[in-house]
């Protein structure tokens, strides 16, 4: 059966996108319906068959009728100089730290000049450098030391020697010739002020100083002075070379203005004053800033951009040929990338570095187009340019309600239906002597009809009923088997929903990790079947102006940065996965999004969890690592097993093991072993069956393992329990000392109960603390070795979750198709027999073998350790056994000590089973 959706497809715009979702929903019936329309498009049309609905946004393109209202702003200011070009104080941080360093492109390079005379240009985020301190609001200083670049040093890092320098030798001795009266707050050394930011909790608290605006036009150079007279030669070298870089960021709201010169003039002005800059900046380093016209309705409506429209946008923002601006803004350029918006593939910005052909008369070195609707949900933080739901949080939940994240943006996306509308903005990055110019000579018409317009609701409504989509499976798969939720398909899934989720309002992740993730759930063809437009993401754009140079509109701007970039040595890593990328695409076909939205192939609904179908790509171990932090076969042990931690720590905390070897899985032989259980009732009764995917797409599924009866199920527990659990002793500290145990390791793996039968403890360890345990002291052991169901242990657990008898007991326990009472009368067998062993390790919560004896253990706690600790007050560890009431060890021919009123009584007979490893068995 096809993993695509092959239905024939009917066009929808928004609002019929919205109108048909919210028939489908039905909050106390089927979700399946509402779920596989929003998510694949599939839906079952009027006469009964099965449609595929096509997105077809531009129906809503803008008419000429439309109010459309235009204004121009400037945004943000970038400025390089030899001195601080500030007339106000600096807050200036006292120590050159690298958080706030400039570690992002700003799509600018700086060029020097090398001793030979030669010239070379360096982006500036690659330049290292810190930042010095701020102005005002929304501005930073950082200062670069382009001097210290090299063919093996190219990156943003300075290093302790390098900082050393700068503060000790430069900017201190500044400040003690410019401002002596606040030297004395200042650390003499930079280690002295790094100690006194130190926090005693970790991390620091990096404070400022204030330079005033009388001594700041002085600063740059006496700092340059002080590296001349206390810096060695080699330092000096790139010390007194610095350049300072000025940025204002995020100012338009204050610069909006009429596009006319007049205008353009008296707010760039005003812009230089209020930021209180030095107007002199218009001669003095060079400087670029951001500027930019922002589209509004004037009916309060959504306005978004049309991408086959974006080569127009760019003829008239940048005054450049049409044969210029489609060639940048084709798909097959590398200086252009497409924002998605809302998943619509004929919604989209863009991001464009046009290079020395295109950047036209106004030398643009940046261009974006972008909506304000972002707006809503801005927020940077680990990787991600707006809010976002992880894996972690959706794998916490337990079906009874969505993920809080997802929650929370739903109610934001209601109310934004009432007031939230969003502009189409567009921004140039031009040198400041352009600023008056650019973006004041274009056509307002044919902006226009660059752009489709939706009323708010059904903007809004559209992310709504993708997100419900979202939510419902989500929520579905929480509330399902948990064995179920954790197969490749399902997983994938959950991944693939959180990765739809935050691409909703922000654009989708395009990494690697994600471009595996959309060649599993997206609809894939046949590499030369699929047009590149829709396309899940871009092939590799560096083999392709391989294979293009020296044909006909070869872009030699793609092909000048890429021999660049490989001469510099940065690309080689992504050349090789662009290459292993490409023969997965030739082999298996290409991800792609034929239907004018991102929709996923077809998915299995019906059953416990909602999941992909069998038969199509899986995530990888890479793919699975970062979205959920482990491989599957890691996770389902992790995640499947409710007893070993709790779902606020479920995902991303280490479990601490004692470094011992894991037991073997044992095998019972049934033709050697007798039985050991015969639970009244219930006993030779089939296992209740476990929860299965019983889909319909399960044809080549391995067939189910037969079923055993419960009294097999805990003889087979039994006969693990006892290897496990020796294979499990401790070893004292030190990898020079032997272990406690004096059994050999390769005859651990063969213990037997009879093991806990033998009461001549000096047979089996070298040192041991035993305990006369009372009948609570036995309880508490037996619910850690065999705990109750939905039990759960702390996360610092030792030695259970990697026993196999112990992950089939839990598993077994809280197995949802085994009653309550059908799990306490197995436990209570395993009781039974348990009350039987002459001894048992001291097993606690975070412990199956404690060795610790503090003081009071041996005199107050009623343990005795052998052979006798030479202090009672700090006796030397030992691992802590229970002896069963009225049991006597001995050690060699002695018996131990025993209190009067413990009575003795005989061991009951027992089956020995047969050992390999035991030299006194014989056989028959």
């Amino acid at each position: 059966m096809s993993l695509n959706n092959e239905f024939p497809q009917i066009s929808h715009s928004l609002l019929d996108f919205v109108n048909r979702a919210t028939a489908l929903d039905d909050p106390d019936g089927d979700s399946s319906p509402y779920i596989n329309f929003t998510l694949t498009g599939a839906y079952k049309g009027g006469d009964g068959s099965m449609k595929q609905a096509f997105l077809d946004p531009v129906q809503n393109i803008v008419s000429d009728d439309d109010r459309i209202n235009i204004q121009r702003d400037y945004d943000s200011l970038l400025g390089v100089a030899s001195d601080f070009m500030t007339t106000t104080d600096i807050s200036m941080f006292t120590i050159p730290h690298p958080h706030f360093a400039l570690k992002n492109s700003v799509h600018i390079k700086y060029t020097i000049d090398l001793d030979n005379g030669a010239e070379v240009e360096l982006d500036f985020h690659k330049i290292p450098n810190f930042e010095f301190g701020t102005f005002g609001v929304r501005t930073q200083i950082h200062i670069l030391f382009p001097y210290l670049c090299g063919p093996d040093r190219k990156g943003w890092k300075l290093t302790l020697h390098e900082r050393t320098v700068i503060y000790e030798k430069g900017i201190r001795p500044a400040i003690d010739a410019l401002c002596h009266y606040q030297v004395s707050e200042w650390s003499s050394t930079l280690r002295g002020e790094e100690t006194r930011a130190r926090r005693a909790g970790g991390g620091y608290s990096w404070g400022t100083k204030l330079i005033p605006s009388d001594v700041v036009p002085d600063l740059a150079d006496e700092i340059r002075r002080q590296f001349s007279l206390n810096a060695d030669p080699d330092d000096l070298a790139w010390a007194s070379r610095f350049v300072v870089l000025h940025t204002v960021r995020g100012v338009k709201h204050a610069t909006y203005h009429t596009a006319n010169p007049e205008s353009a003039e008296f707010y760039l002005d005003k812009f230089i004053q209020d930021k209180c800059l030095d107007p002199s900046i218009r001669n003095r380093g060079f400087w670029y800033i951001d500027v930019a016209i922002e589209l509004s309705s004037e009916d309060g409506e959504c306005l978004q951009r049309i991408p086959a429209s974006h080569h127009e946008v760019v003829r008239q923002a940048l005054d450049i040929p049409h044969r210029e601006a489609a060639r940048v803004t084709s798909l097959t350029s590398s200086k252009y990338d497409r924002d998605y918006a809302s998943h619509l593939l004929a919604v989209s910005g863009c991001r464009i570095s046009p290079g020395v052909r295109a950047e036209g008369p106004y030398e643009a070195v940046y261009l974006q187009a972008y909506t304000t609707d972002k707006a809503l949900l801005y927020n940077t933080e680990r990787g991600h340019h707006a809010k976002f739901l992880t894996t972690k949080e959706v794998m916490a939940g337990n079906g009874e309600k969505a993920p809080k994240t997802v929650a929370d943006i739903h109610d934001l996306y209601e109310k934004a239906k009432e007031n939230n509308a969003s502009n189409a903005r567009l921004e140039v990055r031009v040198p400041l002597e352009h600023a008056t110019s650019v973006l004041l000579h274009f056509n307002p018409d044919a902006l226009k009809r660059t752009l489709v317009s939706f009323p708010k609701d059904v903007w809004w409504s559209f992310r709504l009923v993708r997100l419900v989509g979202i939510s419902q499976v989500l929520t579905l798969q929480a509330g399902g088997e948990r064995r179920l939720r954790v197969s490749n398909e399902a997983l994938a899934l959950t991944a693939a929903s959180v990765w739809l989720f935050n691409g909703l309002h922000a654009r989708p992740e395009d990494g690697p990790a994600a471009r595996r993730l959309m060649d599993v759930c997206l609809p894939i063809a046949e590499v030369d079947d699929v047009d590149p437009d829709v396309r899940a993401y871009k092939v590799s754009d560096h083999q392709r102006v391989r294979r293009r140079q020296g044909s006909v509109g070869v872009d030699e701007d793609d092909i000048d940065e890429m021999e660049e970039q490989e001469d510099e040595g940065e690309e080689s890593d992504v050349d090789e996965e662009q290459q292993r990328l490409q023969r997965r695409m030739t082999d298996r076909g290409v991800p792609h999004t034929p239907h004018g939205c991102i929709l996923f192939r077809r998915l299995q609904l019906t059953g416990d969890v909602p999941r992909l179908r069998i038969g199509g790509p899986v995530l990888n171990d890479a793919c699975m690592k970062f979205y959920f932090g482990k491989t599957q076969p890691e996770f389902v042990d992790t995640f499947i097993k409710s007893a070993v931690i709790s779902s606020e720590s479920l995902i991303g905390k280490r479990m601490t093991t004692n470094k011992v070897p894991l037991a073997w899985v044992i095998q019972p032989d049934d033709d050697v072993d007798v039985p050991l259980f015969d639970v009244p009732g219930v006993g030779d009764e089939l296992l209740p069956i476990t929860a299965v995917d019983d889909g319909s797409d399960v044809e080549d599924a391995e067939p189910q393992p037969p079923q055993g009866t419960l009294n097999s199920f805990l003889d087979r527990v039994w006969h693990q329990f006892s290897p496990d659990v020796i294979c499990k002793s401790p070893n004292p500290r030190g990898s020079a000392r032997n272990s406690y145990m004096r059994i050999p390791t390769i005859e651990r793996r063969h213990a037997t109960e009879d093991v806990f039968l033998n009461l001549i403890l000096s047979e089996l360890f070298t040192a041991v603390a035993y305990k006369i345990a009372e009948t609570e002291d036995m309880d508490r052991a037996f619910k850690w070795l065999f705990p109750p169901r939905h039990h759960v242990i702390i996360d610092k657990t030792q030695n259970y979750p990697l026993c196999p008898y112990w992950m089939t007991w839990t598993d077994f326990v809280n197995d949802p198709s085994h009653s309550d009472e059908y799990v306490n009368t197995a436990r209570a067998s395993l009781r039974a027999r348990f009350n039987t062993l002459n001894w048992v390790p001291d097993a606690w919560a975070d412990k199956m073998w404690p060795t610790g004896l503090r003081e009071g253990f041996l005199t107050n706690k009623g343990y005795t350790r052998w052979p006798a600790p030479s202090s009672l007050t700090k006796p030397e560890p030992a691992p802590r056994i229970l002896i069963r009431r009225g049991m006597r060890p001995t050690f060699g021919s002695r018996p131990a000590p025993m209190a009067d009123n413990l009575l003795t009584s005989p061991v009951p007979a027992r089956r020995r089973r047969y050992d390999p490893m035991d030299t006194d068995n014989e056989e028959e």
